[in-house]
């Protein structure tokens, strides 16, 4: 019999301790981090996309060929739905900030029709627009 091994099991222990405070404390201080969506993909998309990913889920969790197959069809459809109501977000907010930008030149707000102009050509940061320290 190892005459230290009740002091592994405490070790053990205090770490596990030790561990799970600081996972609590990082949660209850941090929280969690919102995954950023993308601004032009509408609610539909997102909900066609997270079926989408149910059944891939289940195309990877089947074992029979002929389910597979079966799931592999389903999994197609969805994709190409998917892709579809993705480009007509993507249509529709390219529009969208086109007119804005249209209004915001009507009024002479260059800022805006610059902003959207870069949105549109897709290398718009959003730390251009933090003020300057000086």
């Amino acid at each position: 019999m190892n005459r230290f091994s009740a002091l592994e099991d405490e070790t053990a222990l205090t770490i596990d301790n030790v561990n799970k405070a600081m996972k609590e404390a990082g949660e209850e201080v941090l929280g969690y981090r919102n995954n950023r969506k993308t601004e032009w993909i509408s609610e539909e998309t997102w909900t066609r996309i997270e079926e989408r990913k149910q059944i891939k889920k289940r195309l990877f969790d089947s074992n029979s060929p002929r389910l597979k197959d079966k799931i592999t069809k389903e999994y197609r459809g969805k994709d190409k739905e998917v892709k579809k109501s993705a480009r007509r977000d993507r249509r529709e907010y390219a529009e969208r900030l086109a007119k804005e930008a249209e209004v915001a030149a009507g009024k002479k707000d260059m800022k805006t029709v610059y902003q959207n102009t870069k949105k549109l050509k897709g290398d718009y940061n959003q730390l251009y627009d933090l003020p300057s320290e000086r």
